[in-house]
């Protein structure tokens, strides 16, 4: 019986002192990448992630630019990471402890969008976000 209670304060204790977002959240998110017609090459922040339809891993601090080429045309959309409301809502009904550890290690952020389509033709080129 000891025991059992033991292992569950241990239990108690690491999800007090620790946030959801930090444990749970991603430092990654998929972006799905499709373009009209398919082919296109993407590039992410200038690195090569193949050709169009593809799904790449951002990460979800900073900003990132997503460019499209095909048969001499560009187009480009840009991706951000900011805070998510989901973990921030979770924290704060836990308690002080997961909301100063979320926030500290950024453990809330996420994607503002999660696809990004090109479309190329007629000498124009034209990228829209999801």
């Amino acid at each position: 019986m000891l025991r059992k209670m033991l292992v569950f304060a241990l239990f108690a204790f690491a999800f007090a002192v620790s946030g959801c977002g930090t444990l749970l959240g991603k430092r990654q998110a998929p972006v799905k990448l499709t373009s009209m017609p398919s082919g296109a090459d993407v590039y992410v922040d200038g690195v090569h992630m193949g050709k169009t339809p593809v799904e790449v891993a951002v990460a979800t601090s900073g900003k990132h630019r997503i460019e499209f080429q095909y048969a001499g045309q560009s187009a480009s959309c840009a991706v951000s990471g900011g805070v998510s409301g989901m973990w921030v809502a979770f924290d704060i009904m836990m308690g002080l402890v997961p909301l100063a550890v979320d926030a500290a290690t950024g453990g809330w952020r996420g994607l503002d969008y999660d696809a990004c389509h090109a479309r190329f033709g007629s000498g124009v080129a034209v990228a829209s976000q999801k």
